[in-house]
């Protein structure tokens, strides 16, 4: 089983992937919270520390550490300083429970989640993948042909909703880069 270190960092990293995609929800940081209440004395911080800023995590963590200790538990301990950005605050407010509060952001995902990884999200987001699309529309699953008719109809309805999925899609993206929370690729593969 997970050691305590382990199991803490894995709960942050797995609060930073939510965030990247659509948000962390304050269920998880409530979770994040509760651990540390419970189990920190018994935690290594110093090897936490150390792990998270190896997977470039470090100062995510401290904005999580901040905003559990200026609001729900203002005896925790903190990675890095307590000064908490407002816009984090912003955003965790915004996301709800579990981090999916509104369309928009789990539209604007396609966006923070190609940027993540480095890759572009134009075609992913005006082609989504074929067993989305059937999900979505049930008529291109039981008629595979009609897969053309169901992407239009999903560039029209999203077209009126493109603006604001954009706008909320760079913030967030401005807030994933202010974290260090974009991969890479430090050693692209060289042309032989």
């Amino acid at each position: 089983s997970l050691s305590r270190e382990d199991n803490l960092v894995f709960l942050i990293l797995h609060a930073a992937k939510h965030f990247i995609y659509s948000g962390v929800g304050i269920k998880q940081i409530v979770d994040i919270a509760l651990f540390m209440r419970e189990y920190g004395s018994e935690i290594n911080m110093k090897r936490v520390r150390d792990t998270l800023k190896k997977v470039k995590a470090y100062t995510f963590a401290s904005e999580i550490t901040a905003f559990i200790k200026k609001y729900i538990y203002p005896d925790t301990y903190t990675f890095g300083s307590t000064r908490l950005g407002e816009d984090f605050v912003q955003d965790i407010f915004k996301s709800g429970s579990l981090g999916k509060a509104d369309e928009d952001r789990i539209h604007a995902a396609n966006l923070t989640s190609s940027a993540f990884i480095g890759k572009s999200s134009l075609r992913k987001i005006l082609f989504a993948p074929k067993d989305r699309l059937q999900q979505q529309y049930p008529f291109a699953k039981k008629h595979p042909i009609l897969l053309p008719v169901a992407w239009f109809l999903r560039l029209v309805t999203n077209i009126p909703r493109g603006k604001k999925v954009l706008q909320t899609g760079g913030e967030r993206l401005r807030m994933i880069k202010k974290y260090g929370l974009i991969i890479k690729d430090d050693n692209p593969k060289e042309d032989k």
